[in-house]
């Protein structure tokens, strides 16, 4: 026993408390994947972050990347709608999103050196032109004007599968259209290879992010990008002694994007617990109404049944040993738990009239028979509801500090050298 008949009254509560909070954070829990919340919540953070709410730009490409587009439910099926990720690495969100800004900067930057070497190939023409009969002066005119035709072809070609991959992402009507989603996937898919293709001819990738980066609508994505580049060029001018290779580079973008999106995701946490914060005051107000657990009805009946007290507090102590590491996943602790309960016979549920006019006195307090009552009733019922809604974990720390108490006592050191004086 607890030796105190206030704490075994309040370890009685607290044991309703985690029944009717265990069933409202395994409900929250199952509506929370029926409804695929936390991918919803995903979604809407990785749109905000990028600055992309129509899901029609650097998100979707983002999203419809191999790395991101693979761990979705559903992916190798095209002809089955993708179930949006619950969670994405860090990782694999900074490298995707370079991968999406090289390709697009790779195009700008093979554009911008053919715009230099432009002028190598109308000198060479001008000299050809100077003395018709050079034959080497002809021949080396024309090697570079078909070279730098050939890059601009390929330039060209790689320009307008982008802008398809950018025409199919605005095509896009919502997660159910399967045909365009398929769509604009395969056409983001020929435009990265294209600009892969440029991006390894022309090997500098913090500058194609940047001229992507540069690309990008005003906002605040296109402000943070270019900050995280800064932040790059002087992390590696200073680890490489002004040296700056291209692995190092790459590197240490990655590494500055995933703390900038690891921070994002922090605030995408806090929308989904606020929305789970309110689904389990809900739920919590139901399942109180629906058990009767009044707050105040609980504990008068517990202050006056010694025999049902005792019983409590003998599987809060038992539970308390046996605490699970997740309470809403252990689905055999819940069992058990419930199989406790109902050996109980808790003080739970509504009495009719013809119940409350028998003689029994536990029951006669059930109903209220007046204003006053019905005040008192909807005050312990809310009191319930805004415990339970508190979910499992927290009282099952709750009875395990109580199982604390009951088992604390003077140390054995502290007996004996009382014992001796």
């Amino acid at each position: 026993m607890f030796g105190s008949t206030a704490l075994e009254v309040a370890a009685g509560i607290i044991f309703v408390y985690l029944l009717l909070s265990l069933v409202c954070t395994v409900s929250n829990e199952w509506i929370a994947s029926i409804l695929n919340q936390r991918g919803r919540n995903l979604l809407e953070g990785t749109k905000n972050l990028l600055n992309d709410p129509t899901f029609t730009g650097l998100a979707q490409q983002v999203y419809s990347h191999g790395l991101i587009d693979g761990i979705m439910q559903g992916a190798a099926d095209p002809n089955k709608r993708n179930r949006l990720p619950s969670y994405i690495s860090s990782t694999n969100f900074a490298l995707a999103l370079i991968d999406v800004l090289t390709s697009r900067g790779a195009l700008k930057s093979w554009k911008d050196l053919l715009q230099a070497k432009r002028k190598d190939v109308d000198t060479a023409e001008e000299k050809s032109q100077a003395e018709p009969g050079n034959i080497q002066l002809a021949q080396a005119a024309a090697q570079a004007r078909a070279a730098h035709d050939e890059a601009m072809q390929r330039a060209s070609d790689a320009e307008t599968k982008h802008r398809l991959a950018q025409q199919a992402a605005a095509e896009v009507n919502g997660l159910k259209d399967l045909e365009n989603i398929a769509r604009a996937s395969k056409a983001l898919e020929e435009a990265l290879a294209a600009g892969r293709e440029l991006a390894a001819k022309y090997p500098d990738p913090l500058l194609h992010v940047e001229n992507a980066v540069a690309s990008l609508p005003a906002g605040h994505t296109r402000e943070s990008l270019l900050v995280l580049v800064g932040k790059t060029k002087r992390d590696v001018m200073l680890a490489s002694e002004n040296v700056m290779s291209v692995e190092h580079q790459i590197g240490t973008l990655q590494q500055n994007i995933q703390a900038w999106f690891e921070s994002a995701m922090d605030r995408v946490t806090g929308w989904y617990k606020r929305w789970q914060q309110v689904v389990s005051l809900l739920i919590a107000c139901v399942l109180v109404a629906v058990a009767n657990a009044d707050t105040i009805m609980l504990a008068k009946r517990l202050i006056r049944d010694n025999a049902l007290r005792a019983s409590i507090v003998a599987v809060v102590d038992r539970e308390a040993q046996n605490k699970p590491t997740d309470p809403t996943a252990d689905e055999a602790m819940r069992r058990t738990l419930l199989s406790e309960a109902e050996k109980l016979s808790l003080p739970l549920g509504w009495v009719t009239p013809q119940r409350t006019a028998g003689p029994d006195p536990e029951t006669q307090d059930q109903l209220p028979e007046n204003a006053a009552g019905w005040v008192m009733k909807i005050l312990g019922l809310s009191l319930s509801a805004l415990a339970v809604s508190l979910g499992a974990p927290f009282w099952f720390d709750v009875v395990s500090k109580i199982a604390n108490i009951r088992a604390a006592g003077i140390p054995p050191q502290r007996e004996q050298s009382r014992a001796g004086t």
